[in-house]
Formats: C-alpha cells, sequence, structure tokens
C-alpha cells in the first residue's frame, strides 16, 4: 500500500493528544531505637525527615519549557521563573492570598476587557473626568460666592444692609504734616457695593428711593474722629461730621480731614500742645446694632505728632 496517495478530507488538520504525567514517590525512613521513643517524639523526627514534595515538582515541571495546566491546586509556593501569561481567564477576581510579579502578567491581550491595561486606562479616564467635575464645582463655588458678596470686605447683601460701616481704606499715615496742622486721609473703596460688568466696575445703589444718601451702599449717617494721648487715658470725641440729607459720603469733603494743632478744648489743646506723639482713629455710623464694634471697624493713625516749632 503506497503513502502517496490522496488524503482523507475527513481528516482534521489538527490532532490534540492528551497525555497524563502522574508521579509516585515512596519513601523509608529507619528510626534507631523506636522501642524506646514516645508517639511524640517519633512524629516529631518522621516531620522533621519529611519530602519536600513542592520542590520536588517543581524540579520536574522545571524541565519542561511550556506547561499547561488544567484546574491546579498548589498547597505550597510556586516559583515561577519565565514571564506568566494567563489566557481566557473568565473571572476577574483573584482570591489567592499575595501574588508576588518581579516583572509582568498580561492577563488576556490589550483589546479584552479583562486586560490589565485596559482595565488601569479606564481608571486613569475616570479620575481625569471626577478631576474635571471637581474643577468645574469649584468653579461654580467661586462664581456662587462672587454673586453673594457685595463689596471687597466679603459682605453680603443681607449683611451690608444691617450692620455698622466697615473699616475704611486708608495707608495708616498722615498725607501731610506742618506746625500747625496734620492732614489725615481715606476712601471707601472696599466697602462699597459694587457690580463688575465687562470687567468694569460700578458702584451700586438702592432702587427704592433718589436721595443720594439713602441710595449708598453701606449706609453711612455720620463720621466720627477720636484723639488718644497715647497714655491709656481712653478716646477723646475730636469731631463728629454729619452727612447731610441727599449727599453722597463718597466725595472729597467725606474723605480727608486735618487736624489744627490749636484744639477745641482744653484737653485736646494738651495733647496737641506737646511733643509727645498721639493716636486718632476714624469710624462711620449708621442706625443699626454696635456691630462689628468700634475697636474692629476703626481705621487708626497711630504715634502722629505736629512739627516741632522752631
Amino acid at each position: 500500500m503506497s503513502g502517496t496517495g490522496p488524503s482523507d478530507p475527513n481528516l482534521p488538520s489538527k490532532v490534540s493528544v492528551t497525555q497524563k504525567l502522574k508521579f509516585s514517590f515512596e519513601s523509608t525512613l529507619e528510626i534507631a531505637g523506636a522501642s524506646n521513643l514516645t508517639p511524640e517524639q517519633i512524629d516529631a523526627i518522621v516531620n522533621a525527615n519529611a519530602l519536600d514534595i513542592s520542590s520536588i515538582i517543581a524540579s520536574v515541571l522545571g524541565g519542561f519549557n511550556e506547561a499547561l495546566l488544567g484546574s491546579t491546586t498548589i498547597g505550597d509556593n510556586l516559583t515561577v521563573s519565565g514571564d506568566t501569561i494567563v489566557n481566557n481567564l473568565d473571572s476577574t477576581a483573584i482570591n489567592t492570598g499575595i501574588i508576588n510579579i518581579g516583572d509582568e502578567i498580561v492577563i488576556g491581550d490589550n483589546t479584552s476587557s479583562l486586560s490589565l491595561i485596559s482595565r488601569l486606562e479606564s481608571m486613569e479616564t475616570t479620575i481625569s473626568l471626577f478631576n474635571n467635575n471637581l474643577t468645574d464645582l469649584c468653579n461654580n463655588f467661586n462664581r456662587l460666592d462672587d454673586l453673594i458678596k457685595v463689596n471687597d470686605v466679603s459682605q453680603t447683601f443681607f449683611e451690608i444692609m444691617t450692620q455698622q460701616p466697615y473699616k475704611f481704606n486708608t495707608l495708616g499715615t498722615p498725607t501731610e504734616i506742618t506746625t500747625s496742622t496734620i492732614k489725615l486721609t481715606w476712601n471707601y473703596d472696599n466697602i462699597l457695593a459694587k457690580h463688575n460688568i465687562n470687567n468694569s466696575i460700578i458702584y451700586a445703589k438702592l432702587a427704592n428711593s433718589s436721595d443720594n444718601k439713602l441710595i449708598q451702599l453701606p449706609y453711612i449717617n455720620n463720621i466720627t474722629i477720636q484723639i488718644n494721648d497715647n497714655n491709656d487715658s481712653g478716646w477723646i470725641n475730636y469731631n463728629i461730621i454729619n452727612i447731610p440729607e441727599n449727599v453722597n459720603f463718597n466725595v472729597n469733603n467725606y474723605k480727608e480731614f486735618t487736624l489744627n494743632r490749636t484744639g477745641n478744648s482744653n484737653t485736646i489743646n494738651n495733647i496737641f500742645s506737646s511733643n509727645n506723639t498721639f493716636s486718632v482713629r476714624i469710624f462711620g455710623t449708621n442706625n443699626s446694632n454696635d456691630y462689628p464694634i468700634i475697636e474692629n471697624r476703626a481705621i487708626l493713625f497711630q504715634d502722629i505728632s505736629f512739627q516741632e516749632i522752631g
């Protein structure tokens, strides 16, 4: 019969042959003088001289280039010196204690739903989306804060309507000093309610009145100037500037004040006539409760004095 005839088309192109590899180990341990030992002592000797089955199996398997295992239970440690490739993994759960990976582990391929790379990329995308959402949330809070706060000292509309005027804006030093006068200046830029329209600042006004005094935010009825001799004698009223009806306080007349060396009382004259320093505080007042208190809302010009005469 010749082997050159046509092949049978019904035969498969590949033939799978399953081989089983079985191991059988027998060992004999002779213990001299066993008759004089207790059962516990014999057990201890047996356990101490037991074969390391795991090492033997690993040594045998190491002689093969590739091992294809089905359901395999390993009771001890399994050491793999090369790459570990796991294909056709149906479960995403690995519940077998600790896996130490020296180089790399490939689960499926890069496009598999179980691919470690794909899962890491998906996690990175999720984290990126979370960060973007968090940034948007912070921006929304900042915009909301801008809508709630009406001036540079972060007052709300309710606060600016129900509290005393906050501290004016000043450098805290006189703008001019002579032997007879000291000029003090300030402004209200930080406490005035304002709109920011197309990057242009417009001061806000109440819409229910045409009185230039009543429509201002904050409402200021008068401005108080007090003197202290820096000797713990307390603050003394030097002048109270009343804002007239229908007058806007945000003008130069109500943003400066000049101290004259000849004061308006003997106490003031005694402070000004000496060459010692003194302090001045200035604050606004309206008809609301005394909050913030004067100490927290007054601007200070500390340790100032007139120029010495001749």
